[in-house]
C-alpha cells in the first residue's frame, strides 16, 4: 500500500529549481526510480548529496511540500566540451509510487531502441512531451548536432539530440517525449525563448549513460 500516488508529467522541485518527473524505472535490482533533467536534480552550481526531491503538485502536513524521492545519480554538464545527456535518477521515497499511465498511448509502454539515424528518419512524425500542464503535441525536425544552449548562468554545447517544433514553457525540462505507439523517445530538456522549439535528450544516450543500471519501464 502507497501512501502518495503520483504520475509521470508531476511538477517537481529541487533546491531552488523546478522540472518535471518524466516516467518511472526500475534497475536490475526492482529499485525504483524517477527520471529528470540532471540540470533540473544537480545543476553546475550545486551538485547534490541525496538532496530531496518535491512534488510541487502535493501538499504534505502543515501545508509543506511533500517529500517524494532523493537525487541518486545524473549526467554531468560539461560546460568545455560537448554535451548529450542531461538526466538524472531521482530514488522514489518508501510509500510514494509513480504511475506512467499518462504515457501509454496505443500499446504497452516501452523505450524506444533506435539509432541516432532511427531518430533522424522520424522527421514529420508527431510526438507528445507530457507535462505537468498537458500532452503537449509536437513535429519532429530531427537530430540536431550543433546546439548551444544556456542554464544558470552558462553555455553548454549539446549534440545528438531529437528538435521539434510546438508550444513550450520554462518548466517543462524532464518531461517524457512519446511517440504514438508508446515508446519513450527520451527528455524534453530545452526549449528556445519564442517557445516554439523544443529539444530531446534521446533515450539511446540516456540507456548508454545509466548502463550500469539496466534500467526497464516501471
Amino acid at each position: 500500500m502507497f501512501d502518495i500516488n503520483i504520475a509521470a508529467g508531476t511538477s517537481i522541485g529541487v533546491f531552488q529549481n523546478e522540472g518535471t518527473l518524466g516516467f518511472a524505472v526500475k534497475d536490475r535490482n526492482a529499485k525504483r526510480y524517477g527520471m529528470t533533467c540532471s540540470h533540473v536534480a544537480a545543476p553546475w552550481f550545486k551538485q547534490p548529496n541525496k538532496d530531496p526531491v518535491f512534488s510541487l503538485d502535493h501538499v504534505g502536513t502543515g501545508g509543506s511540500r511533500q517529500m517524494i524521492a532523493t537525487v541518486t545519480d545524473w549526467t554531468i554538464i560539461n560546460v568545455h566540451g560537448v554535451n548529450t545527456a542531461d538526466a538524472a535518477l531521482i530514488q522514489l521515497q518508501d510509500g510514494v509510487d509513480v504511475s506512467n499511465t499518462r504515457l501509454q498511448r496505443r500499446a504497452p509502454l516501452k523505450f524506444f531502441e533506435g539509432r541516432l539515424e532511427d531518430y533522424d528518419a522520424m522527421r514529420s512524425q508527431t510526438v507528445s512531451v507530457i507535462s505537468a500542464r498537458e500532452a503537449i503535441p509536437a513535429l519532429i525536425n530531427g537530430v540536431e548536432n550543433n546546439l548551444v544552449l544556456g542554464f544558470s548562468g552558462r553555455l553548454f554545447r549539446f549534440a545528438n539530440v531529437l528538435s521539434y517544433s510546438g508550444s513550450f514553457q520554462p518548466g517543462d525540462s524532464g518531461a517524457a517525449v512519446v511517440d504514438s505507439s508508446s515508446q519513450i523517445l527520451g527528455l524534453h530538456f530545452a526549449g528556445e525563448r519564442s517557445g516554439r522549439l523544443g529539444y530531446c535528450i534521446t533515450m539511446l544516450k540516456i540507456l548508454e549513460a545509466f548502463q550500469e543500471y539496466e534500467l526497464r519501464v516501471m
